[in-house]
């Protein structure tokens, strides 16, 4: 709590229920002392009335498109549109609600339900007669199932196996992951909410996120990773190459550009990064060589004959693997490929987390399993240097009795 004066008047600042409260007392400092004195007595005998007038009542759907409004001015386009996704499951849930009426109960509630959850209950699986370039008719396979958009969504397969293990995944409960982010998203939306006046409280700030989160690490072996390069279309391989060999993330290599690349001194700067800052990136002899080769179309690096940046692959990169006979695997995964093999080279952890753009080694920290040998490593750093001091016969001290 404190007084401060503004222009002529005193003014009382101090915090109730998490909630700054400033007060307008009057000319007069010692005046401000007594009702300063008399809110800390208040507070303290639970006889405190926050007088502040209680905002106007706000559905959550309003709310929230007032909030992915401002997430899409302020936040990269990469997580407003994971934002966007996640706030149709919320509001699945609290739309209807005014964000004043929801209470930290409702919120536990949800989330014991969302915890048993399946990921899509109402996938089904079909299949249907196909007329292919060649004019024959082909059978494929689908799985639809309701999309958070609101309209029934699809993918297709080739074989009847593959539609399978795509519903089983559906199937399956929704990861702590998945509804750690929901949770996140709710307690940012009620902070934004707080500091834009549309509410007084958090009660999803109490709530508690879920243990037992499990960091997914895929990783593709060097031999796994020359069979998928040997399968991948020519556009493609390229792009997948500079990914294992750099680390850099899908967005950062779609929007490379070859004003960034310095073949001179062989670095990659990017400028756009997740955590927004400049990120120089060293360029080994297989990237060189990969980028000296390829043709510019343009000033992207990777783009269509039309020299426009790419800004999806998603099925020339499946299908690359299910020829590699590589399950489970996502484009993201060759950035912890990338990770892995340089720590299981021995390569230092610090190193590895400047490479990747982590801020500091707690992302980075994933990968230390990798590399059994770094506590023994450090340790033996002592037998070097306590080698150059061999150790001195110690000499008895004679004891000096101080007292008469």
């Amino acid at each position: 709590m404190s007084v401060y004066q503004r222009g002529k008047n005193w003014y009382i600042d101090f915090t109730f229920k998490g909630q700054r409260v400033r007060e307008s007392i009057g000319p007069k400092r010692k005046t401000a002392n007594e009702v300063i004195a008399k809110r800390k007595t208040e507070i303290a005998e639970n006889k405190y009335l926050d007088r502040r007038k209680d905002p106007d009542p706000v559905k959550f759907h309003a709310f929230g498109k007032e909030y992915l409004q401002w997430a899409r001015a302020n936040k990269k386009p990469s997580s407003w549109s994971r934002e966007l996704s996640t706030m149709r499951r919320l509001d699945n849930e609290f739309g209807e609600k005014a964000i004043q009426e929801i209470t930290t109960w409702q919120i536990e509630k949800w989330k014991a339900k969302r915890k048993e959850a399946i990921k899509k209950p109402d996938a089904v699986i079909g299949s249907r007669k196909k007329q292919g370039r060649d004019m024959v008719e082909r059978e494929v396979w689908y799985v639809e199932f309701t999309s958070p958009r609101g309209p029934k969504g699809r993918r297709i397969f080739e074989t009847k196996e593959g539609a399978e293990a795509y519903l089983k995944r559906l199937q399956t409960p929704i990861r702590p992951a998945t509804l750690n982010r929901e949770l996140s998203l709710l307690k940012h939306m009620y902070t934004k909410a707080i500091e834009w006046g549309k509410c007084k409280e958090n009660p999803a700030k109490k709530v508690k996120k879920l243990k037992g989160e499990v960091k997914r690490v895929w990783i593709l072996m060097p031999d796994e990773v020359q069979k998928l390069l040997a399968n991948c279309p020519e556009y493609l391989r390229p792009i997948v190459t500079v990914a294992v060999h750099s680390g850099m993330r899908k967005g950062e290599l779609f929007g490379l550009k070859w004003a960034q690349v310095n073949f001179e001194q062989g670095i990659i700067t990017l400028h756009d990064t997740k955590n927004g800052e400049r990120r120089d990136i060293p360029m080994n002899e297989t990237v060189k060589t990969t980028l000296k080769g390829m043709e510019r179309k343009s000033e992207h690096v990777f783009c269509d004959e039309e020299g426009e940046a790419f800004v999806r692959m998603q099925r020339s990169f499946e299908g690359a693997l299910k020829k590699s006979g590589i399950e489970d695997f996502r484009f993201h995964d060759l950035r912890h490929t990338f990770a892995s093999n340089m720590v299981m080279a021995g390569e230092d952890l610090n190193t590895v987390r400047e490479l990747l753009g982590h801020k500091d080694l707690t992302m980075t920290l994933r990968y230390a399993h990798l590399s059994p040998n770094h506590k023994t490593r450090a340790v033996n750093v002592l037998d070097r240097i306590m080698s150059q001091n061999p150790p001195q016969s110690v000499i008895p001290q004679k004891v000096v009795s101080l007292s008469r």
